[in-house]
């Protein structure tokens, strides 16, 4: 920790004209060193003496920044000074590690549903993102900008959404102020609305000279996260990509559109050398499945997270049994008639699997998949149905044998008392969640034991009465598990970024 003298930093009439003009800005008092606000990181353990002043107002500058995004609305617009006397006294180091702190600090509330992603993926920032980004931390004063543009680790992680040919300047500056340190990439090729055509026939010029700035620097690629790609841009990826050395890839992240037949060829490229431990792959919306196949040369042994999407489950058993090391799986239809046999033939032992996560399609039990597996270590399930026309009530994960299958599941295999997250979906009148709430209860003493929390949200048209589920969650806390919340969605109210199974593992975020 820096400490600062005890001293009066005298301040000439040039040095306290460097701040740019800003009237005011919205934030929190400073000397509040231990309030808890939302989304903001406080000061705390840090004293209001002069010995850690400097360090306290410049780290409250630096977040405050992020007040300058719409979702921090709860606040109250107050007026505070630029501490011009403490920038002047601090050491050039220490801004920086404040700046780095700053940045990585900054979560918007949009992001709550991603926690688990991001914890894969990494926090990331856009080139036009309302959170903190050393752009807006060099719009305070000449002294910030310089050490904003010129400290690298500012730059290494780069969210490209939605970019047009405008922004292509601004990208290639971003990746050169990176220097040579590993870099977190994303690029999403999302259209606006309209789309008179399908998106993925309308591969755009600035997407493609995108993607070409981006694998310029491929060499330094630590995570990727590519998505809604199309056949040009895919092509175009490969073009180039081939040659290229991963030596930094630990994570990488691909959905594709339908228009392409096959896939393995990109991911023949990206993990053939590369020291990858966190993989997801699939189809981006509704289509075809997974053109993947077992001869690819992907380490399976040292995958550590695995996201599988649309893939075929003769697959997905046979790279399963090789992943001796696998720590968190999330399947998205992955089980069909064609998959159910393989299944029957033996029990699937994945011994450090602490999280699993299955998305499955309307009629499809989650069973299929449960029966024949044996998880001891496993600390979180979610299991949740997709059903795109949200009329019916998912029989699955209503008729009370489905509990008792889960409570045999779990004693088999020797589970310790995990987190619960089931969904399931509804909609017009014959969606109620009563029965579904009244076979848990019934099934409630078989599942007590190995239930820590649960979660159960309800997707539909019709929320259920409040006094219901009041008795509900009084009745299943004590009865089920030592905790339990319950949520409700409206199908409408679900943003893509909910539905898209490549952008969250199934944990339902509670309304």
């Amino acid at each position: 920790m820096y400490s600062l003298p005890a001293q009066h930093i005298s301040l000439t009439l040039s040095e306290a004209h460097k701040v740019t003009s800003m009237p005011f800005r919205i934030g929190w008092t400073p000397g509040l060193r231990t309030s808890t606000v939302a989304n903001d990181i406080p000061c705390r353990s840090l004293s209001s003496s002069t010995a850690f002043g400097g360090f306290a107002e410049v780290w409250d500058w630096a977040l405050g920044l992020s007040t300058l995004s719409p979702f921090n609305h709860l606040r109250t617009p107050i007026l505070i000074p630029p501490p011009i006397a403490y920038i002047q006294g601090l050491p050039r180091e220490l801004m920086e590690q404040i700046f780095r702190e700053a940045i990585h600090a900054d979560k918007l509330p949009s992001d709550a549903d991603e926690d688990v992603q991001e914890s894969v993926y990494g926090s990331g920032y856009g080139l036009r993102s309302p959170r903190i980004s050393p752009i807006k931390l060099g719009h305070v004063c000449s002294d910030w900008r310089t050490i904003a543009a010129s400290t690298s680790s500012l730059w290494c992680t780069v969210v490209a959404k939605s970019l047009t040919i405008k922004d292509l300047p601004m990208l290639e500056m971003w990746l050169e102020r990176s220097s040579h340190l590993p870099l977190d990439v994303t690029f999403d090729q999302q259209l606006p609305e309209p789309r008179p055509r399908p998106y993925w026939h309308r591969d755009s010029e600035p997407a493609l000279d995108i993607i070409s700035a981006l694998c310029r620097h491929a060499s330094r690629w630590r995570s990727i996260d590519l998505s809604a790609i199309g056949e040009a841009a895919y092509y175009r990826l490969i073009w180039g990509l081939r040659g290229t050395a991963f030596p930094y890839l630990e994570r990488a992240k691909l959905s594709i559109s339908n228009c392409i037949d096959g896939d393995s060829q990109l991911w023949g490229i990206l993990l053939a050398s590369a020291p990858i431990r966190t993989v997801q792959w699939g189809r981006h919306k509704f289509g075809l499945r997974s053109t993947l196949d077992s001869s690819l040369p992907v380490p399976w042994a040292a995958l550590t997270t695995v996201g599988f999407t649309r893939i075929r489950p003769s697959f997905l058993l046979t790279i399963l049994s090789q992943m001796r090391f696998l720590d968190s799986l999330s399947v998205y239809e992955g089980f069909d008639e064609e998959g159910v046999a393989p299944w029957l033939s033996r029990i699937l032992h994945l011994p450090k699997l602490t999280r699993l996560s299955l998305i499955l399609e309307f009629g499809q039990s989650p069973f299929v998949f449960l029966d024949n597996i044996a998880t001891p270590s496993l600390s979180y399930l979610a299991v949740s149905p997709f059903d795109s026309t949200f009329t019916h009530i998912s029989m699955h994960w209503s008729y009370p044998q489905a509990w008792l299958e889960l409570a045999e599941f779990l004693a088999r295999s020797e589970c310790r008392p995990l987190e619960l997250a089931w969904t399931f979906y509804g909609g017009g009148y014959t969606a109620s969640p009563r029965l579904l709430f009244e076979n848990l209860a019934i099934a409630s003493e078989d599942i007590a034991f190995w239930v820590q929390h649960l979660t159960i949200r309800h997707v539909g048209k019709n929320k259920y009465d409040t006094p219901y589920e009041e008795d509900l969650k009084n009745r299943l806390t004590h009865a089920v598990a030592k905790s339990f919340s319950m949520g409700y969605c409206r199908v409408e109210d679900l943003s893509p970024s909910g539905r898209c199974p490549l952008q969250n593992d199934g944990r339902p975020p509670l309304s």
